[in-house]
């Protein structure tokens, strides 16, 4: 079901729809800076700050994984 839910995403977003970011479907690093657009070096800037560490919600795939 996982996979089927990313096809329909992909599908989705091929004609310029989104999901609601915190789902099923996997989604890359690549797909998180496409999701926040113009917004996404303010979130990354706020990430190094406030999350230095990279601790909340490693799971989602927001940022590659670190060393």
């Amino acid at each position: 079901m996982v996979e089927a839910n990313r096809s329909l995403y992909l599908r989705a977003r091929a004609v310029g729809g989104c999901q609601y970011p915190v789902g099923s479907i996997p989604t890359t690093p690549e797909e998180w800076r496409t999701h926040y657009g113009p917004a996404w070096a303010d979130f990354e800037a706020a990430r190094e700050r406030y999350d230095p560490d990279g601790i909340l919600t490693p799971g989602q795939g927001v940022f590659p994984p670190g060393p």
